[in-house]
């Protein structure tokens, strides 16, 4: 984890601390927004071919769970944490806060634990083809 509190970390030193850390992998954790309330659903993002793998099995392994969302699928994104990172990365859209059904569900405790859950299986399931 690259913090315990809200504190802002920026991009570049996120990326390097999974560098320094010598961290095996690089998994940034998010919530969407959009400009009208009826966008829904996860996302996962990577942005090196040979970070597709871990992509696909991660976001598998959160619908496994019978999350309840819509499937936005695995795509190739542009973003700082995953483009500049040296260690295997992908970046999670687990929902969306413009839309107050999926907010509320968010803060619950067992839709965190099922999410969390659902991450570290695809995490070991990972390593597992490996």
């Amino acid at each position: 984890m690259t913090r315990q509190d809200d504190t802002k970390i920026s991009l570049q030193a996120r990326t390097e601390l999974a560098q320094t850390e010598q961290a095996d992998l690089f998994i940034s954790i998010h919530y969407d927004a959009f400009q009208t309330n009826d966008v829904y659903g996860m996302t996962t993002y990577y942005n090196k071919s040979q970070d597709e793998l871990m992509a696909q099995i991660i976001h598998d392994q959160l619908f496994e769970s019978n999350i309840r969302t819509k499937v936005r699928g695995v795509q190739i994104g542009d973003y700082h944490v995953i483009r500049e990172n040296m260690k295997p990365a992908i970046l999670l859209e687990l929902g969306y806060i413009s839309n107050d059904r999926e907010e509320t569900r968010m803060k619950t405790k067992s839709f965190q634990e099922q999410v969390s859950t659902s991450i570290t299986k695809g995490i070991v399931m990972y390593f597992k083809q490996l």
